[in-house]
């Protein structure tokens, strides 16, 4: 086990930006940007997210304007990945009508505010009913 001293933490969370996605039972909530704003998004009802994550937020590690789902055969926008090895990602997508398969989805001008705005080590954490 080890111990962090006060000044790591210190440093630590003031060098971490924080993002909390709150989804209700039908997979619909926000995403705030701590500092930012909040942003209507689209989860997937009883996905197994990750509760509580930190991204690097580097373009080409886990951050993409454009990235191609294999799974799916589609190029995405404005991607953050939260989960690779589940393919778990923020990106632009619809938050309506349809459901997501997984990743949380923002309307277009919102998943270019979130991208921009991640540009350094981000805490992301997700509570949903299911989780």
């Amino acid at each position: 086990m080890s111990y962090r001293n006060a000044s790591q933490e210190k440093l630590e969370t003031s060098s971490t930006k924080r993002i909390k996605i709150a989804l209700d039972d039908s997979g619909k909530g926000k995403l705030e940007c701590v500092g930012l704003d909040k942003f209507s998004c689209l989860g997937k009802k009883d996905a197994p997210y990750k509760t509580d994550v930190t991204v690097k937020g580097e373009l080409g590690v886990d951050k993409f304007p454009t990235r191609r789902s294999q799974e799916f055969q589609v190029d995405l926008n404005w991607v953050i990945v939260m989960d690779g090895n589940k393919g778990y990602w923020i990106h632009e997508g619809d938050v309506g009508r349809r459901s997501s398969a997984g990743c949380i989805n923002l309307v277009t001008e919102d998943a270019k505010k979130v991208y921009g705005w991640v540009d350094g080590r981000t805490r992301i954490t997700i509570t949903a009913p299911w989780l």
